[in-house]
């Protein structure tokens, strides 16, 4: 973060602290609404998942979120809703709704770009921290839906349907698989074009390796006891499965997009490092900037690991945050890194090179 050399420092804190005051007070000065997003009412009835999750299938394991796939080791990222609306000719046609008011910010038309199939994400910056929702496996996209357009809670935005480029679904497997999250980074292309993939990143920002959704039925009884759209209360009672500390002067979008997860204030100047708590399944919703004198870890880009839960881990093996026989970084955390920080994807192409 660059700042003119005659603001001092205590200004900018003072500015950080104003700013952080008021996104707070702003973000909850007046209730937000949200909506399930299909006509199914069994969430709300309290009745068992099984009343509006789809069934378990020879294709689908699991319409609950988390480790719930391939004995544990796939993980599932939202929940999948089950049709409750059918035409004549017994076919879903549940209609997709909002669940909060927003923005529109991305929309894939083409089914075959993408294993959520045609797709919408919309950005609800009425809560603190903004989160998105992403409606995946749509038959079709309501008229109007478009990137840069505001839509109200409860409206709709599309048809529930069963696209997909990578799996074919049958009717009877028709659902909306819905999630609720944050995005890891805004120059996420730059890591995505550092590494061998055969296929061109189509969806920018909002590729669904960009993005880390936390489970929609936890997070909307949150909100229900809340009687308000929450955000940042839900994240900050993640458990930490993982703690790791980077010596890096380097401030990533991430965290200038969502300071609510800082746990003090900081100067950029004095920047050394920063501990981070990363849950199970890869959120970044802890983070601790480090000031000189300190102690590190060692030259710049080095990371540790500096604690971790056995328990959580093992008992979500679908991701790889810590590999559990020597406490070092796992692979999925160490990819979160690379998105995460610029010069951790630069160290990697000087090796490469």
């Amino acid at each position: 973060m660059k700042h003119k050399a005659t603001v001092p420092t205590f200004l900018k804190t003072l500015l950080f602290v104003a700013c952080a005051l008021f996104a707070s007070v702003h973000a909850t000065a007046v209730p937000v609404s949200f909506f399930w997003p299909t006509p199914s009412t069994g969430f709300s009835k309290g009745k068992p998942y099984e009343e509006y999750i789809l069934p378990t299938s020879e294709k689908i394991e699991s319409g609950m979120f988390g480790s719930v796939r391939n004995g544990g080791l796939r993980f599932h990222e939202g929940i999948d809703i089950r049709p409750v609306v059918f035409d004549a000719a017994k076919k879903p046609v549940d209609p997709i709704y909002a669940f909060s008011s927003g923005v529109v910010v991305h929309t894939n038309l083409d089914a075959g770009d993408s294993s959520y199939g045609r797709y919408i994400v919309i950005v609800h910056d009425t809560v603190s921290p903004p989160i998105y929702t992403l409606y995946a496996h749509l038959d079709s996209v309501a008229a109007g839906i478009r990137p840069g357009v505001p839509v109200r809670g409860g409206q709709t935005i599309g048809i529930m349907g069963r696209t997909s480029s990578v799996i074919k679904l049958t009717t009877e497997q028709t659902h909306l698989h819905f999630e609720v999250g944050l995005i890891l980074s805004e120059s996420f292309d730059d890591w995505y074009k550092l590494q061998d993939f055969d296929t061109l990143n189509k969806h920018t920002v909002w590729n669904g390796t960009n993005l880390v959704g936390v489970d929609p039925l936890a997070f909307i009884r949150n909100s229900m006891a809340a009687k308000t759209l929450t955000s940042e209360s839900y994240f900050k009672s993640l458990p930490n499965a993982v703690k790791i500390r980077i010596s890096t002067r380097e401030i990533p979008d991430f965290i200038k997009r969502y300071p609510e997860f800082l746990t003090r204030l900081y100067s950029s100047d004095d920047l050394v490092g920063w501990d981070i708590g990363f849950t199970w399944f890869g959120l970044p919703k802890e983070w601790t900037p480090l000031t000189a004198g300190e102690q590190l870890i060692g030259k710049s880009g080095s990371i540790k690991v500096l604690g971790y839960d056995t328990t959580l881990l093992k008992a979500n093996p679908s991701k790889k945050m810590v590999n559990l026989k020597n406490g070092t970084v796992g692979s999925d955390l160490e990819k979160h890194m690379e998105i995460l920080f610029n010069s951790l994807r630069k160290s990697k192409k000087k090796k490469k090179a």
